[in-house]
């Protein structure tokens, strides 16, 4: 197989890295963005502390340390401003805790955050933290599906010693 220019051998490096698995492939790559994104990639994907050391944007790095240790210690490691908002942001996906929207500092981002968090643990209580009244709509509707989805789910378990509580 011939690959034409060094973009496309990037592309194809980092493709059989992500499909063997194997982080010491994305050190052929040359670009440097493309290097980090396939060790983001890899590191994310096999919980790999060691992998996402080796990324060489802070910002990427410590994104990925924290979402694969759901810890936010990792996150606090950026500089504030929007990289250390969005860390918690996305941390808040795989990590639902309110208290990491309420430590971000952007009001647009620290709702939608709210929003991801209220859905995820069914508690529209936390939709009233919202500034944005459409995002706040968006909120309670999410939330009310999340605890209809899970009062059906706990119906078809049917099961005495099963309890499903939305907050």
């Amino acid at each position: 197989m011939h690959v034409k220019g060094e973009f496309e051998h990037d592309e194809c490096i980092q493709s059989l890295a992500i499909d063997l698995r194997r982080p010491q492939h994305c050190d052929e790559i040359s670009s440097i963005d493309q290097k980090d994104s396939c060790l983001y990639r890899l590191g994310f994907d096999m919980k790999s502390n060691e992998t996402c050391m080796k990324i060489s944007s802070n910002t990427s790095k410590y994104r990925c340390l924290a979402l694969i240790n759901k810890d936010d210690r990792y996150c606090d490691e950026l500089e504030p401003g929007k990289s250390r908002d969005f860390c918690y942001f996305r941390l808040s996906a795989v990590d639902p805790d309110p208290f990491l929207c309420r430590t971000i500092v952007e009001n647009s981002t620290a709702d939608d955050c709210m929003v991801t968090v209220a859905s995820k643990l069914a508690n529209s209580k936390l939709c009233n933290e919202i500034i944005n009244e459409t995002k706040k709509a968006t909120c309670m509707s999410e939330t009310a599906k999340t605890k209809d989805l899970m009062n059906k789910l706990a119906e078809q378990f049917d099961d005495k010693n099963t309890e499903v509580k939305p907050q």
